[in-house]
């Protein structure tokens, strides 16, 4: 929540009427300028509602039982689907759309705004630092999974120097000079450069990496056209291949991996096969060389959130944590 004032000037009036007097407000705030207006500083807001039209409870859903479902603005539905643990967030207007189908047929400022609203019901309403976004696709439509409050161990700081993000020439396998660098990894035709680089996944996996191309570390700190940009470059990834997701991962906080912001798309085997197989010779030997250096790679002490009771792992020998016991 942010308390504004009167002294305040507003880039976009509120979608609802509300007095002139000092109200609260969700916001997803792009920047605070530092120009003056008439003797007062200009605010730049992207969306405020009122709060009266904000946090409105709903009858729960089909298959959520009892559980707190809340419109948390007039595009997001909230379920607190285990308090405490884990949310879930939908897209509330209709027609249901799956994500690709969303991204491609929604204008850039309703998605956008989309976003906005998912940081601000995270970071500003309920002050999580800390989190697993998960995009997944349902019965016709997506849903926005987002686990909070587990033990995470990630950076705390980001020195330049060793971001992959930032620094083309950081070698990805420490201990197997020359490895590879991170600049190897890319996938220009992908890639939608100002704004994001997408990337073969660093330890072999089958998955792609999409980064945007200024060092941030939350979402909420991307501008529209990189917030946008990042997004769009899964989605038309998998439209110009041809094949499905598993999921897309966005971790904040302690748990991320990497310094960097970074858009974990999953794909299964096959449709990663598919994707081998639109690429061209060289990308497909870098793909051997990444898996034979991930193999070969020093596995981490902290435990595999992923090791199955049967002893595998979903990432098999690329995985680069320990498998020392059963975790779920």
């Amino acid at each position: 929540m942010a308390l504004l004032n009167t002294s305040t000037t507003f880039s976009a009036a509120p979608p609802y009427a509300c007095d002139a007097t000092t109200f609260a407000a969700l916001c997803s705030l792009h920047k605070v300028a530092g120009s003056l207006t008439h003797g007062r500083k200009q605010l730049v807001v992207l969306s405020v509602t009122s709060l009266e039209h904000v946090r409105k409870p709903l009858l729960p859903r089909a298959g959520f039982l009892s559980k707190p479902t809340a419109l948390v603005s007039e595009r997001v539905i909230c379920t607190d689907v285990q308090p405490g643990l884990k949310l879930e967030l939908k897209y509330a207007k209709p027609p249901a759309k799956d994500f690709v189908e969303f991204m491609e047929t929604m204008p850039k400022q309703e998605v956008v705004a989309f976003f906005r609203d998912i940081a601000a019901e995270l970071e500003g309403f309920r002050q999580l630092q800390d989190f697993h976004m998960k995009v997944r696709d349902g019965d016709g439509d997506f849903r926005v999974e987002v686990f909070f409050n587990e033990e995470r161990n990630g950076p705390d700081v980001a020195p330049y120097e060793d971001c992959i993000g930032c620094c083309p020439d950081t070698n990805l396998f420490v201990g197997q000079e020359p490895g590879m660098a991170s600049k190897d990894c890319i996938l220009e035709q992908f890639s939608l450069r100002p704004y994001a680089v997408c990337r073969l996944d660093a330890k072999g996996r089958t998955g792609f990496s999409i980064m945007p191309v200024r060092h941030v570390e939350r979402m909420s700190e991307l501008d529209d056209d990189e917030l946008y940009g990042m997004w769009s470059v899964a989605t038309r990834m998998l439209r110009q291949v041809g094949i499905p997701f598993i999921s897309l991962i966005l971790n904040h906080g302690r748990y991320r991996t990497l310094y960097h912001l970074n858009l974990k798309l999953w794909v299964g085997n096959k449709a990663h096969d598919k994707f081998l197989s639109t690429c061209n010779e060289e990308t497909r030997e870098l793909w051997n060389g990444l898996q034979k250096f991930a193999a070969n790679r020093p596995k981490k002490q902290q435990l595999c959130f992923f090791y199955r009771r049967d002893g595998t792992c979903r990432h098999g020998d690329f995985c680069s944590y320990s498998h020392g016991e059963y975790r779920n």
